[in-house]
């Protein structure tokens, strides 16, 4: 999709050799592919001069095994921060370590530009690419994963370390709101649910209320989505790729956003959607909404129909048009 008769791709890759579907694709792709996982920052930062690099995008930011302080030897003519690190990688040296970050006008809403170490960039809709090419769903039922028929499920599949145990209290609210309801959380160790579990039920939520989806095949995974009456988001950190792929199942999703780019990815998704009535104010309409849909289950229906219209009119699963969009971000730094 990219403009190749303007821009030259090139991979850096600073992982180890995997045996992945996705590793393989990115190997294959016809783009220069630099596996840099046995170079020193000093080396690599070489090697991208070495490069010619105009614009260098860092895809990880402070995140594990990050090479992000390459910037601070400027390698390249303009240095990058997008889609790894919901927020700004700040100075180094009374300069910001890079120049750009690219945002969107809801994670970083007007005014809050300040805030921001890099210049901010804005590409229109969503700031986040998503696939348009997937598996097809295959029928499952709720009995498949354990769950009665006429269980009200709420799901929450992103990694327990964005569970506060403010929205963890929000979530108790809701199932003692909604008898008849379960809440599916994404495995993580032993401690972790033995941890919430006790903490459930010293509130008055039985442990069995509470239950962990296994770690399975991506397809699956998507699968297995369609179970899921309500997606209820995580704050202060958002859902990001869990919340685009609930919505490719046409899961609706509950989320609040704060202040910070990272609690503002779920409501940017959403607004590229056209679904801003799912985002919520305060911690009380969250819960209070939450426990409204598993009464309302036709009111939930309406919103399951309009996901499901919108994902042949959103540009959120349209890599093409994303990738014409990011391209003019591109050109505006080239320009500027």
């Amino acid at each position: 999709a990219h403009d190749n008769e303007n821009f030259i791709i090139k991979l850096f890759y600073s992982g180890n050799e995997e045996d992945s579907d996705e590793y393989r694709k990115f190997k294959a792709l016809p783009v220069a592919f630099h596996e840099v996982g046995n170079h020193s920052d000093l080396e690599l930062a070489s090697l991208i001069d070495s490069e010619n690099i105009d614009i260098l995008v860092d895809l990880s930011g402070f995140t594990k095994n990050s090479r992000s302080m390459i910037a601070a030897m400027r390698p390249a003519r303009h240095h990058v921060n997008w889609l790894g690190f919901a927020g700004s990688m700040g100075f180094y040296n009374s300069r910001p370590l890079f120049d750009y970050i690219i945002a969107d006008n809801y994670v970083i809403p007007n005014g809050d530009e300040k805030n921001y170490a890099e210049k901010v960039l804005k590409i229109e809709g969503c700031y986040q690419p998503n696939v348009a090419c997937r598996s097809e769903f295959h029928p499952v039922k709720k009995k498949d994963y354990g769950f009665a028929d006429d269980d009200f499920i709420f799901a929450s599949f992103g990694q327990s370390i964005k569970i506060s145990q403010q929205r963890f209290d929000s979530w108790l609210k809701i199932l003692n709101g909604a008898p008849n309801s379960k809440l599916w959380l994404l495995e993580s160790n032993s401690d972790c649910a033995d941890n919430l579990w006790e903490y459930s039920e010293k509130r008055g939520i039985a442990a069995e209320r509470i239950r962990f989806a296994p770690k399975v095949s991506f397809e699956d995974h998507m699968n297995r989505h369609q179970v899921i009456d309500l997606f209820l988001d995580t704050f202060p950190y958002n859902a990001h790729t869990s919340a685009s792929d609930a919505l490719w199942a046409s899961c609706p999703i509950l989320t609040t956003s704060g202040s910070t780019f990272a609690s503002r990815v779920a409501g940017s998704i959403l607004m590229s959607f056209g679904c801003g009535e799912l985002i919520c104010k305060t911690e009380e309409d969250y819960t209070n909404k939450a426990i409204y849909f598993a009464h309302h289950p036709e009111e939930l229906k309406k919103v399951n129909i309009k996901i499901s219209e919108r994902k042949t009119s959103s540009s959120l699963f349209e890599p093409k048009i994303f990738t014409k969009r990011l391209e003019n971000i591109y050109h505006s730094i080239l320009s500027g």
